[in-house]
């Protein structure tokens, strides 16, 4: 279960994180070409049954690596996450926003995991749900420098194949928090 659509009321497809970028219309035919072609070249190997996770795993980290750096060469601005978080194309699934009402008044943190992009996945949960303090993001989160162009990306790289790793990581509890003997995982 995801708490996005894969289809908007329109009929449209729902957009990635990175999907929102790439259509914002803030960046020219060449980024979009070279997004298409990483697509074209490492989704095929995503999905393919016959290949080792190892395999899989490795051409993961390499279309991340390779996305994140186009988008680095872009000189992106936080200002520019901001508005594709809000030109359509991410919806949230109904229920949403009673699932974060029900959690926070019983307490329960929700914990997202996100392969996107986590800066414009927050803006996006602002946007359409509102503030909630109980809710972490755990995505691919960019570095700015002090203009707010985004100079690179913190930490490990998190893909479609290795989301299980970060949330073993998140069950085990922050300082001062009990690890957790339950986890109810939903992606975005």
């Amino acid at each position: 279960m995801t708490l996005t659509v894969f289809r908007l009321k329109d009929g449209g497809r729902g957009m990635s994180t990175h999907g929102l970028l790439e259509r914002s219309g803030h960046f020219g035919p060449e980024y979009l070409q070279k997004t298409q072609a990483l697509f074209d070249k490492y989704y095929p190997i995503e999905v393919d049954p016959h290949l080792s996770p190892d395999k899989k795993l490795a051409a993961m980290e390499e279309w991340w690596e390779a996305s994140h750096a186009l988008i680095v060469a872009q000189g992106v601005r936080r200002q520019d996450l901001d508005t594709c978080a809000g030109n359509g194309g991410l919806a949230f699934r109904e229920g949403v926003r009673q699932l974060l009402e029900a959690t926070r008044a019983r307490r329960i943190p929700v914990l997202i995991f996100s392969a996107g992009l986590g800066d414009v996945l927050r803006q996006a949960l602002r946007l359409h749900l509102g503030e909630w303090d109980h809710v972490r993001v755990f995505a691919n989160w960019m570095q700015f420098n002090q203009s707010d162009v985004v100079t690179g990306f913190k930490g490990r790289t998190m893909h479609v194949l290795n989301k299980a790793s970060f949330a073993q990581q998140a069950a085990q509890g922050q300082a001062g928090e009990a690890p957790r003997r339950n986890v109810l995982l939903m992606g975005d």
